[in-house]
């Protein structure tokens, strides 16, 4: 496997797991209309494009449980990717479609005056940002000034 292929999995993890966890109001609101729109596309697409029953079965298990099967779809996707071409040049064109993707995860035991991702500008893309303290004095996950 190459290692753009890895990439390609990664990124597709990072937005679509946002998609599946929150409600599509949730979603719009923190991301607006255009990206849920490409989010659902991409989607979709996977579920119209997958071959064979576990890949499909995983990607349901995904969507019922994104935190705890992000490892497996990953897993399938660099397969899928691999077998079909048309479909991994596909996912590549929808993930550049929607800008760039920062994610950002920071898992601490103690916290002071934390910030994962603090941006003044972001033009467009996906920031998935995930923060966890045991003992955490103002931490905040994601700061940006403008946004769009």
């Amino acid at each position: 496997m190459d290692p753009i292929t890895g990439m390609l999995a990664n990124s597709v993890v990072t937005i679509l797991t946002p998609y599946v966890k929150q409600t599509a109001e949730a979603f719009i609101d923190t991301a607006g209309q255009a990206a849920y729109e490409k989010a659902k596309g991409l989607f979709d697409a996977l579920k119209t494009r997958w071959v064979g029953k576990s890949a499909a079965t995983n990607l349901q298990e995904f969507q019922s449980d994104p935190d705890g099967s992000q490892e497996i779809l990953r897993a399938v996707l660099k397969k899928q990717f691999d077998n079909d071409p048309e479909l991994k040049a596909d996912v590549d064109k929808r993930i550049n479609d929607l800008g760039p993707v920062i994610n950002a995860i920071q898992n601490l035991d103690r916290a002071r005056h934390v910030t994962t991702v603090d941006a003044e500008r972001v033009h467009s893309g996906t920031i998935n940002a995930q923060q966890s303290a045991k003992d955490a004095e103002d931490a905040t996950t994601v700061r940006v000034k403008d946004f769009g």
